[in-house]
C-alpha cells in the first residue's frame, strides 16, 4: 500500500483541548491516518504543507441535497420532485444536482454529512457511489425520504405524508433496502412553509404516528431524528423516545428533565434562521411572514440550545444547507455562530463542529479528530481558527479518507457572500 507523508503544518488536532501543535509529522496509508511522529518517517510521496493549518474536517449534522441558496422562481416544488421521481430524465437532473451539492459540502470544507430527508433514495444511492470511489464527495450518513403526517413539512418534496401505523411500517421497511443510517421524522411545522406569523412549529404528526415510527426504527437498530420547531411537538417528540431533535423550540423544565434522563441530543441548526432575521429576506424569495416567523423561532432555538449545554445535554451542529437562505459551501458559518449567539470560544466551536459532531451521531471511532487509525478527512488553512473562525472560509486543501485535493474548486454566490459580509458578520 503506497503512503503519503504530511511535514510541515501546524496541528489543531479537533480535541476538546487542542492547541496548535508544530514539528509533527502524519503519515498516511490508504484512507486511513496510519502514524503521528516527531521523528523522520519514509513514505511513497512527501507533501509539504508549507507551515498552514492542518484540522479536521467539518461535520454538518443536518443537510438537505436537492436545495441550495435562494430559488429565483415561484417553482412548484412538489410537481417538480413528482417528476424527478417518475421520468428518467429527470431523475438522473435530480441526482446531479444532489451530487453538486455533496461537492459543495465537500469544497466548503466538510468531510461528513447527516442528509435528513431527501428526493426517493438518492441519499444513499450517492453515499454508495461516494463510498466505492466512483464519484467524489464527503462521507454521508443517510435517511433518504423523511416520514411525515399528510399536508406536513415538507410533504411531497423531501418527505412523504403517512397516516396509519401500517404505511409507516412500510415505508421504515423500504428505508431498510436501501440501509439509510436513520430515520427522520417531520413532527411539526416550519418557518418556510407557515401561512401566518406564529404558525411555525405547529404539531403535525400525532403522538401515535410518532410513536409507531419511533418502535419500529429502534427495533431494526435504527436511529430517530425529529424535525421539532414547536413546544407541543418536542413535548410528544421525547415521550416517544426520538434519539435527536433537530432545531429545537421551547421547552419546561419537566421535558428538559426527561431529554437528559433519556439521553437525547440536540442538532442545533443557527444558520438557517439567522440570514431570515437578520437581513432583508427579499434576497431568498420568500415571505415577510418567514422572516417574522424566523426572529421568533431564532430566540427559542437559542435559549434551548443554551439550556441543553447547561444541563450537559449533547448539542450537535447542521447547517439545514438545502434551505433558500443557507449554501451547503458555508457550514463554516455555524462554528461561527455558535460562537457568536451561544457564547462559545473558537475553540469549543471548532470543536463543536468536528469531534464534538462526531460523537454526536456515534461515527468519532471513525473520523472527527486527527488521531491514528482514523480516517484521514482533513482540511487545511492558512490562519489559525482559533484565533479567528473566519479563517475556515477559506480552504487551501482537503483530504477525504486519504485522497488528497489540492485545488479547491468552488463557485461561490456572490449576492449571497455580500450578504453575509453585510448582515451576519462582525
Amino acid at each position: 500500500m503506497k503512503t503519503t507523508l504530511l511535514t510541515n503544518f501546524i496541528l489543531l488536532n479537533g480535541h476538546k483541548d487542542m492547541t496548535p501543535e508544530t514539528g509533527w509529522n502524519l503519515l498516511l496509508e490508504g484512507r486511513k491516518i496510519a502514524r503521528l511522529s516527531k521523528n523522520k518517517i519514509k513514505a511513497d510521496r512527501i507533501i509539504d504543507l508549507k507551515g498552514q493549518y492542518l484540522l479536521p474536517g467539518l461535520i454538518d449534522l443536518h443537510v438537505h441535497l436537492p436545495g441550495s441558496g435562494p430559488i429565483k422562481n415561484n417553482t412548484d416544488s412538489r410537481k417538480l420532485v413528482k417528476a424527478i421521481k417518475k421520468i428518467f430524465p429527470l431523475r438522473q437532473i435530480g441526482l446531479a444536482i444532489c451530487r453538486k451539492s455533496l461537492r459543495e459540502e465537500l469544497f466548503g470544507g466538510t468531510t461528513t454529512v447527516r442528509c435528513v430527508g431527501g428526493i426517493s433514495n438518492f441519499d444513499t444511492e450517492l453515499r454508495n457511489s461516494i463510498n466505492k470511489r466512483w464519484i467524489l464527495g464527503p462521507r454521508v450518513l443517510a435517511a433518504n425520504e423523511a416520514i411525515t403526517a399528510p399536508g406536513g413539512h415538507m410533504e411531497g418534496t423531501v418527505s412523504i405524508g403517512l397516516s396509519s401505523k401500517e404505511e409507516i411500517i412500510k415505508h421504515i421497511d423500504n428505508l431498510k433496502k436501501y440501509s439509510v443510517d436513520l430515520v427522520k421524522l417531520m413532527i411539526t411545522g416550519g418557518v418556510l412553509d407557515a401561512k401566518k406569523v406564529g404558525e411555525p412549529g405547529d404539531l403535525k404528526m400525532s403522538y401515535e404516528q410518532i410513536k409507531a415510527a419511533v418502535d419500529y426504527a429502534h427495533e431494526n437498530n435504527l436511529p430517530v431524528s425529529a424535525h421539532v420547531e414547536g413546544e407541543e411537538g418536542l413535548h410528544l417528540a421525547i415521550q416517544a423516545g426520538v434519539d435527536y431533535i433537530e432545531h429545537g423550540s421551547s421547552v419546561n423544565k419537566d421535558d428538559l428533565k426527561l431529554i437528559k434522563e433519556k439521553k437525547l441530543s440536540l442538532v442545533a441548526t443557527l444558520s438557517p434562521a439567522l440570514p431570515l432575521a437578520k437581513g432583508p429576506y427579499e434576497l431568498f424569495n420568500v415571505k415577510e411572514v418567514a422572516k417574522i416567523n424566523s426572529n421568533a423561532l431564532l430566540e427559542r432555538m437559542i435559549t434551548f440550545a443554551k439550556q441543553c449545554m447547561e444541563n450537559d445535554i449533547p448539542v450537535g451542529f447542521g447547517t439545514d444547507s438545502g434551505c433558500p437562505s443557507v449554501k451547503h459551501y458555508n457550514t463554516y458559518l455555524e462554528a461561527y455562530y455558535a460562537s457568536k449567539y451561544l457564547g462559545l470560544s473558537n475553540k469549543e466551536a471548532l470543536y463543536a463542529l468536528t469531534l464534538n459532531n462526531a460523537k454526536v451521531v456515534k461515527i468519532d471511532n471513525i473520523t472527527g479528530s486527527i488521531d491514528v487509525g482514523k480516517s484521514a478527512d482533513m482540511i487545511v488553512v492558512k490562519d489559525n481558527p482559533l484565533d479567528n473562525l473566519l479563517a475556515l472560509k477559506e480552504i487551501s486543501h482537503i483530504f477525504i479518507r486519504g485522497k488528497f485535493i489540492k485545488k479547491v474548486k468552488l463557485k461561490k454566490n456572490k449576492e449571497i457572500e455580500e450578504f453575509i459580509e453585510k448582515y451576519l458578520l462582525d
